[in-house]
């Protein structure tokens, strides 16, 4: 449909007069044909044209103001009165050589450039901030409930009974975490000498048998509970047939200086719950014998790609044989002429990260000369936890955007579905509504650019 003095007129009457104008031409004279053919503005449209077919201004060389002259409108199809026509924005014709101009390679990468500068500035925002920022008390609470479910979901596969959530074990968890974060320390003592029996009676938890699970430097609760399934002493709390009630907690902040998360993870088996026919069952002792004078540390070297894991333990005379390990990894002790068992192993940087990246306190075992074997933890000395990636710092915002982030994130993503959908929509158009007249370049360019959305809408 056109305009002609500021009247709609029918397209069929637009075409008459379109055919009306090519007759005169051709019937004209020399002289009357440049009276007709004359174009005052240089807009490619003959003043005759502007005033009496489109009724567009020809002293005004565009006139919708729309950085496009009237007569380069006219040959694209658009209509020279109206800004950006969506026929010739989004449908494939004639006028635009079949190729809309949503979809031409000028547009396409305006917004690719456009969305990438938008990703860039999301992550920076969120890069300027540590990653603890978003373990927040919902967020980390969160995280221990599915501590719980990836241990009982471990449970179920050896055909035991699922641990019960309880909220004093929680409490008791949540103490022991704080005080090592507040200590600056990671072990099941502190220097008080204070353990497992003291966290939980602390809570008027009454048990008769329990256990603790330790890990620093996670960043999320799969990674934690794999990390404890590494740890012999670790997994052995898990799969105890002997404990019915479970609680987690998580902290988050500096440890020597490097924003990381603590948990911690109690079972226990409450007084009231054992059965008439079941063997009592001792509570722990707080801290077996043998690890009371053993230590475990990394000590930097001036290789920069290598660190030495040292170990060293007072153990009983009668020990034959002991063998320390932290999570997979097993270093063998040898017993020195001062009495002591020690052992140095080298740790190289890509194995460091498996060591240390959540780190779980390391776990030695003896055999005495009776051939009894003893298993108990020892404590890390100075240990610095692993810096959580960029990666993983990502993850762990994608998971639980909050704050203001969460509000930025909300944009950036309602952008990029906005162009994706545009860009569908005008791709399909393109392609179905002259399926004779395709454009291969065309085609690819716009899945490529939907590529591109889709994986910053993921990621």
């Amino acid at each position: 449909m056109s305009k002609n003095n500021n009247k709609k007129i029918s397209f069929k009457d637009f075409l008459k007069k379109i055919g009306d104008f090519e007759r005169k031409i051709k019937k004209a004279s020399s002289k009357e044909r440049g009276e007709m053919l004359k174009d005052s503005d240089n807009d490619g449209l003959s003043d005759y044209e502007e005033i009496n077919i489109y009724g567009t201004n020809p002293n005004n060389p565009d006139t919708d103001r729309d950085g496009m002259k009237d007569g380069e409108e006219v040959k694209k199809g658009r209509n020279p009165l109206g800004k950006g026509a969506l026929k010739d924005m989004f449908i494939p014709h004639k006028g635009n050589s079949y190729q809309p101009e949503a979809l031409s390679s000028k547009r396409l990468v305006f917004h690719g450039i456009g969305a990438i500068i938008a990703k860039m500035i999301i992550v920076s925002l969120l890069f300027s901030f540590p990653a603890t920022a978003w373990m927040t008390p919902d967020v980390l609470k969160e995280e221990s409930e599915d501590i719980i479910k990836f241990t009982n979901d471990i449970r179920e596969e050896f055909d035991l009974d699922k641990l019960s959530e309880v909220e004093k074990l929680n409490q008791a968890a949540l103490g022991k975490a704080q005080d090592m974060l507040i200590g600056q320390y990671f072990a099941h003592t502190d220097e008080k000498g204070r353990g497992l029996e003291y966290w939980i009676g602390n809570v008027d938890y009454n048990y008769s048998v329990a256990g603790e699970n330790l890990a620093l430097g996670f960043t999320t609760a799969k990674k934690t509970v794999e990390a404890w399934e590494k740890s012999l002493t670790h997994y052995a709390n898990i799969k105890d047939r002997n404990f019915q009630e479970i609680g987690v907690a998580m902290v988050s902040g500096p440890y020597n200086n490097i924003e990381t998360n603590l948990a911690v993870q109690y079972f226990a088996r409450p007084v009231q719950k054992i059965a008439i026919n079941t063997t009592p069952v001792q509570k722990p002792v707080k801290n077996p014998e043998i690890a009371q004078n053993s230590k475990i540390e990394i000590v930097k070297m001036p290789e920069k790609d290598v660190k030495v894991l040292s170990v060293k333990a007072e153990l009983p005379k009668d020990t034959e044989k002991a063998i320390v390990s932290v999570k997979e990894k097993e270093i063998v002790l040898k017993k020195t002429n001062s009495g002591t068992w020690e052992a140095m192993d080298i740790v190289y940087k890509k194995e460091e990260k498996d060591i240390m990246s959540p780190a779980v306190p390391a776990t030695i075992s003896i055999e005495n000369s009776s051939g009894n074997i003893q298993t108990s933890e020892i404590p890390w000395k100075n240990i610095e936890p692993k810096e959580i990636t960029k990666s993983d710092q990502y993850g762990v915002y994608k998971e639980n955007p909050t704050g203001l982030m969460a509000v930025v994130s909300k944009i950036g993503s309602t952008y990029f579905k906005i162009l994706l959908f545009l860009s569908l929509m005008a791709l399909c158009l393109s392609i179905f509504v002259e399926i004779r007249k395709q454009h291969p370049h065309l085609i690819l360019r716009t899945l490529g650019f939907m590529v591109l959305l889709i994986i910053f809408i993921i990621f």
